[in-house]
């Protein structure tokens, strides 16, 4: 069959904006006529879909290095004319050489910033945005997070300047580096200037049809909407803060999370509804049915885009929101409403939840759009040679693709023990490494196994 050259898009097994981004960026090449390649990475292992526009094959599992030779085939018989990088974390340096191994040009989304801090959201030990420090309290700071690093991320970090350098290094070979936002674009360009870096703000696929909610007056009780799965880091602790002081001082506000506080458990203050998870095909119309007033953004780091955002703009919705990141940036940039200093006391956000004057803005109805809804040509961000059509042998590539283990499940938790278990082998059956074990709730069944073997050798000595 004959298509556009087949462009490969490459991140890791994690969730949220960047994976939605991928696949929506995936599907529209894959309308443009390219064929399209899905690596989604684990350490050594990876799922890997190919995408046709007439057909779509079974995703595989490749295991490095058994794969490796087979994967490079299957991916050569594929004519990739691109590769487009999206997360390097839990990522091993084969999937990193792939432009290199395949000789063609690859291109990097950098989502957040993993590459010039391990801990990914620039979040200090202070629990709130660190500003970029000097390298000595970076490395102070990597410090107190070290037996994190061994458990979770499987790699032992000691320096910032040098893990600068390895990402700076390998960025700088990049064909072309793009950010979801100018404010992504400022911070990173603060820790390397010669860099040049590129906003593509990321299009939005909506899938339902919308109708902005009316403009309503000023009620004795305020509810204020919070959207999405929140931790510390998005501002857990300062909702539960917030609730806890608006039932205190009987104020006149009451907060409406749609989604969850991922780190907190039940009971919540009386002026806290949390609803749980939702999907965007059903969250518009919860948030007409609870009568959302305005939206609270109360993230503590510089989110770099937030889809979250966007749902209530769709919706005509007011926000205010911190004064960092892609968030803060929009909201000023088109007028959606305000900001507050991201570092403020609770005392101070619930002054300004009282006090915010969301009809103004309601009334703005003009300005609560998101124009961006379309990706453009792929050649636009990948140069005219990607439009080469090509023949691509789709017997064959079945083939080849048979040859891998055909078990999708096994990159999933099974697959996370297997891997946590060389961390266990390193520090040998410690108490510290059982420890640890007990620390991490992705060991839970891993700690059942090993307690029921330790149970079974005392009993036999006794």
């Amino acid at each position: 069959m004959e298509v556009k050259k087949s462009i490969l898009l490459v991140y890791s097994q994690i969730s949220g904006g960047t994976k939605r981004h991928v696949w929506e960026m995936a599907n529209a090449w894959m309308k443009q006529g390219h064929g399209i390649v899905v690596l989604e990475t684990y350490h050594t292992l990876a799922r890997l879909y190919i995408l046709l526009k007439d057909s779509q094959l079974d995703p595989v599992v490749v295991s490095l290095p058994r794969d490796e030779r087979g994967l490079l085939h299957l991916l050569k018989s594929c004519d990739i004319g691109a590769v487009h990088y999206h997360h390097f974390l839990y990522m091993d340096d084969f999937w990193l050489e792939l432009g290199k191994q395949l000789h063609v040009p690859f291109y990097v989304t950098l989502h957040d910033y993993y590459t010039i801090c391990p801990l990914i959201k620039l979040m200090g030990m202070d629990g709130i945005y660190c500003k970029l420090p000097s390298a000595k309290i970076c490395n102070t700071c990597l410090a107190s997070k070290k037996l994190y690093f061994e458990l979770e991320r499987k790699m032992n970090i000691d320096d910032v300047d040098l893990w600068r350098d390895k990402w700076k290094r390998y960025l700088l070979q990049a064909a072309k580096i793009f950010v979801p936002h100018r404010d992504v674009q400022k911070r990173f360009s603060k820790v390397w200037p010669e860099l040049k870096i590129t906003v593509f703000e990321n299009p939005e696929i909506v899938p339902v049809s919308l109708e902005t909610s009316e403009v309503k007056g000023k009620r004795k009780k305020i509810r204020v909407g919070v959207i999405g799965a929140l931790d510390e880091a998005k501002g857990a602790g300062v909702i539960l803060g917030v609730a806890e002081k608006l039932e205190k001082g009987h104020l006149p506000v009451e907060l409406v999370l749609f989604g969850q506080l991922l780190e907190y458990k039940k009971p919540f203050p009386h002026t806290l509804t949390v609803l749980g998870p939702y999907t965007e095909e059903k969250v518009y119309q919860q948030i007409v049915d609870e009568k959302i007033d305005y939206f609270l953004f109360p993230a503590l780091w510089p989110e770099t885009y937030s889809y979250t955002l966007s749902i209530s703009i769709r919706l005509g919705i007011p926000v205010l929101g911190v004064d960092i990141g892609a968030i803060g940036g929009r909201i000023q940039e088109h007028g959606w409403g305000e900001v507050y200093p991201y570092d403020s006391s609770i005392e101070y956000i619930c002054n300004r939840l009282i006090h915010f004057d969301y009809t103004y803005y309601a009334c703005k109805k003009e300005k609560f759009k998101i124009e961006n809804h379309s990706f453009p040509l792929a050649k636009d961000l990948y140069g005219i040679e990607i439009e080469k059509k090509v023949e691509m042998d789709l017997g064959k590539i079945t083939e080849s693709m048979l040859l891998f283990n055909k078990r999708v499940e096994y990159v999933g938790m099974q697959d996370v023990i297997a891997s946590d278990f060389v961390v266990l082998k390193k520090w040998g059956l410690s108490w510290h490494a059982v420890g640890q074990m007990i620390m991490n709730i992705k060991w839970s069944w891993f700690f059942k196994q090993v307690c029921r073997k330790i149970y079974r050798c005392i009993k036999r000595g006794r």
